[in-house]
């Protein structure tokens, strides 16, 4: 190859590494969107618990509250598990650029 072909592909590489990134913030932000939804469900399904008067209501509340924060947990889990997918990526494309900068020192 060329020496214009490996700065392109050092070039379509360093791209995608920013691109990767920019997936990893979103995610984080995703992260970050449901702990603050938890947090609310759990202080509202607290009010709800206090102000039920009798048992059967409570334990209604309480299942329902868990049930809601166990799928926010999934969520957030489903998140995480995308974030180190893209880390890996990540990591193979630094790979790649390093490999392909040395084959580019080395064309004259």
């Amino acid at each position: 190859m060329s020496k214009e072909s490996y700065k392109n592909k050092m070039d379509s590489i360093k791209r995608d590494i920013a691109r990767k990134r920019a997936e990893i913030t979103s995610w984080n932000d995703k992260i970050k969107d449901c702990q603050a939804k938890k947090k609310q469900q759990r202080e509202y399904y607290s009010k709800l618990i206090k102000a039920a008067r009798d048992s059967s209501s409570k334990a209604s509340h309480r299942s329902t509250m868990n049930s809601s924060l166990k799928s926010i947990d999934y969520s957030i889990a489903s998140y995480r598990s995308n974030i180190a997918n893209i880390k890996r990526g990540i990591e193979s494309l630094q790979t790649a650029l390093k490999n392909t900068q040395e084959a580019y020192k080395k064309v004259k």
